[in-house]
């Protein structure tokens, strides 16, 4: 290809096709293949701890990002940006039709750095901002006590702060006299498994919670849960 193909070729960009290409062939639709920044990016969220400009979205109809998440503390919490809002264009680009990775993939960068960003808010109106990335913390874990005296607790993803949010959550809500749990893991991408196995942890009695197998045949205990639990009816 170096010796044949006409124009230039960008060894980085070479390694990366050559390794989505090796975990495509696999067939395993759980395995992903990140480049350098990506695995980066995947490692802040793991951590709980981003920079960009602090929102979450989904795919609208219209073909734009709408705004589902505005972080506390998040530069765009500061610019008043809010819940039902659309992000229409980043830097310039319009992003309809773009998936909602690629738009927060392009909304992150480096701290300090500006980011110019479409906004329309839910009344229609529009505003371009230019938005100075920062660190922000995005919650895995939110609760509260709903009708009938049930404690409500969803849990977005796991990653490093996720345990500590979630045991904050059930010993809140039992201090409160909860009747019974609401465990919400729909949409939940998943995370670091130590974190899901230390939640569970805290839910149910002493066992075996998690056994992995490799490939050779040999089985490994990855987590077990000690004599304390949680005796209350759950439904997840």
């Amino acid at each position: 290809m170096r010796a044949n193909y006409y124009g230039d070729i960008s060894d980085e960009a070479l390694n990366d096709m050559i390794g989505y290409g090796y975990v495509l062939g696999t067939g395993d639709k759980n395995a992903s293949y990140y480049t350098a920044r990506q695995f980066n990016e995947l490692l802040a969220v793991q951590n709980g701890n981003i920079m960009g400009v602090g929102v979450d979205l989904v795919k609208d109809t219209s073909g734009y990002g709408r705004i589902v998440a505005v972080y506390d503390g998040s530069p765009a919490e500061d610019m008043g940006m809010e819940t039902g809002g659309f992000i229409t264009s980043v830097d310039g680009s319009d992003v309809k039709g773009i998936s909602v990775e690629n738009i927060l993939a392009k909304l992150r960068g480096e701290g300090g750095t500006d980011v110019q960003v479409g906004y329309m808010a839910p009344d229609g109106t529009t505003n371009e901002y230019t938005i100075n990335r920062r660190a922000y913390i995005i919650p895995s874990v939110n609760f509260n006590m709903i009708s009938g005296g049930i404690g409500y607790i969803r849990i977005q993803r796991f990653d490093g702060t996720t345990l500590n949010q979630f045991s904050r959550a059930v010993n809140t809500l039992q201090d409160e006299g909860v009747k019974g749990l609401i465990l919400d893991l729909r949409d939940n991408g998943g995370g670091l498994l130590r974190a899901a196995i230390d939640c569970l942890d805290i839910l149910v009695p002493r066992g075996d919670l998690v056994w992995a197998e490799y490939k050779n045949g040999e089985r490994k205990l990855l987590g077990e849960s000690d004599e304390s639990s949680v005796n209350l009816p759950m439904i997840v």
